[in-house]
């Protein structure tokens, strides 16, 4: 912690493995709220019009003839430092300050993205900012009630150069970002990790940023990155952001059998939303239809489980679809007609869920034997589609003449 934030990287590793638990989540949340030493490099400038040498031949330290501002905090006039290196140029000194860590990184986030770093962002050059959106995204998903603080945190870190919504400025980090010559897939999941534990408590705000990203730009991705890499961790990254979205904000009645007869509470309601029943919603969901879920069992893998976690996901949304029981005549209720009717007719589409419903029992246990991580994820997988199917079948009404799915449903064989 003594050389945060010249060492960004160490302090933050340790924060986010603490912060996977609730009881020391909380305890590396107020710690990076109070640190006391800040680490960096001072100019030759600076020090020779702001700073004292006081070094002797036991220590080499100085203090603070003025006040210096730095990007996120302000050393007063009257605090020392330890001087650690002497470079031609710079020094590189430790402060003691009591200062907020989370103005820091904040700081170095807007840096970054009002810079040219982000368009010119890899993997290496982007770490710092990776692992404190990490740490930021254990955090709130571990404790959500926690959100609020840090959104505030954020709206009053000094010296911020564009809008202080947090999630207004992770969308345009994705967007920059994604336009880079060599894009850099962990800092781009890594955004959409971050939006997904933000819209646990603040789905409405999140999906307000959301909305503006353009599928075609996702088709981009996809296509130049993940699927030449063989490893698509923005689109698993995207899945869960979307249906974190729709979990919290579909606006439906999810009612028991006996709903309608019942005077009791058999009705839930659940919160307003601004995302599934608007018709922005529509481009996000014929980009998982048609350019995922239509294709995805054709892509490389360079590890078969992402394959399977891809295809879960994606069954998932469309069993959220099919359980929500929105009002006729909504964008809601037109979407999942449209689903129903990909799924029941359409032999093209739900070619893929029949095939998840024909791997056998035996295959599922040959894959556990040989890797049970691999083989958990297929069980999971197969009993989604099940599910996914039950839900279809039941949706289907019984006048109406057999269907695609039906036809092939009895012709299909298991093993």
């Amino acid at each position: 912690a003594e050389s945060f934030p010249y060492d960004t990287l160490s302090l933050l590793k340790i924060l986010k493995a603490l912060s996977a638990d609730a009881e020391t989540c909380l305890l590396a949340v107020e710690y990076f709220s109070s640190l006391t030493y800040y680490q960096h490099d001072l100019d030759q400038d600076t020090y020779r019009h702001s700073c004292e040498d006081l070094s002797s031949t036991e220590t080499s330290r100085l203090v603070a003839r003025r006040d210096i501002s730095l990007r996120a905090l302000k050393i007063a006039r009257g605090k020392y430092a330890a001087i650690l290196q002497v470079q031609p140029n710079h020094y590189t000194v430790r402060w003691r300050v009591n200062y907020s860590g989370w103005h820091v990184c904040f700081a170095g986030l807007d840096k970054f993205l009002s810079s040219s770093n982000a368009f010119r962002a890899s993997d290496v050059h982007a770490q710092p900012i990776i692992h404190f959106l990490n740490f930021l995204e254990t955090v709130i998903t571990c404790h959500p009630s926690l959100a609020k603080n840090l959104l505030e945190h954020f709206s009053h870190s000094p010296h911020l150069s564009g809008p202080s919504d947090l999630p207004a400025r992770l969308v345009q980090l994705f967007k920059i970002t994604s336009f880079s010559p060599h894009p850099s897939p962990v800092l781009l999941a890594s955004i959409l990790q971050l939006l997904r534990a933000l819209a646990l408590k603040n789905p409405s705000l999140v999906w307000v940023e959301v909305s503006s990203l353009e599928m075609v730009d996702m088709r981009r991705l996809l296509d130049t990155i993940e699927c030449r890499q063989g490893k698509y961790p923005i689109t698993l990254a995207f899945l869960d952001l979307l249906r974190q979205i729709m979990s919290t904000t579909l606006i439906s009645h999810r009612r028991s059998p006996s709903a309608s007869s019942s005077t009791h509470s058999s009705t839930i309601p659940l919160p307003v939303t601004s995302s599934v029943t608007s018709p922005g919603f529509l481009p996000f969901f014929n980009y998982v239809k048609a350019s995922l879920w239509a294709s995805y069992d054709s892509w490389r893998y360079v590890a078969l489980k992402q394959r399977w976690q891809i295809s879960t996901k994606i069954l998932t949304i469309f069993h959220e679809i099919l359980t929500d029981c929105p009002e006729p005549k909504t964008p809601a209720q037109l979407l999942k007609q449209s689903l129903l009717d990909s799924l029941l007719y359409d032999s093209s589409f739900h070619s893929n869920l029949l095939k998840l419903i024909g791997v056998g029992p035996s295959a599922i246990s040959n894959i556990l034997t040989r890797n049970p991580a691999e083989g958990q994820s297929l069980e999971s997988l197969v009993l989604i589609a099940l599910s996914v199917l039950e839900k279809v079948l039941l949706h289907k009404q019984p006048e109406v003449p057999l269907c695609s799915l039906e036809s092939a449903l009895l012709a299909l064989r298991v093993g």
